[in-house]
């Protein structure tokens, strides 16, 4: 239970450091490297929010 809270709270950390990056902008304001970086946030919390949720989840009291 205590590293899926760590995880929780890292995709919070995540998410707050970069809400700039990963708020929908207008195509014209994106750079190349800022698409990619986009990106890879996305898919990083796209695999680790359902581990962390599920952890704590199926996680026995």
């Amino acid at each position: 239970m205590t590293y899926s809270i760590i995880g929780v709270l890292a995709t919070i950390v995540l998410l707050i450091g970069n809400r700039d990056v990963l708020r929908k902008q207008r195509e014209s304001e994106y750079s190349r490297t800022r698409l990619y970086y986009r990106r890879f946030l996305l898919g990083v919390l796209r695999i680790t929010l359902p581990i962390c949720c599920g952890a704590c989840w199926t996680t026995n009291a």
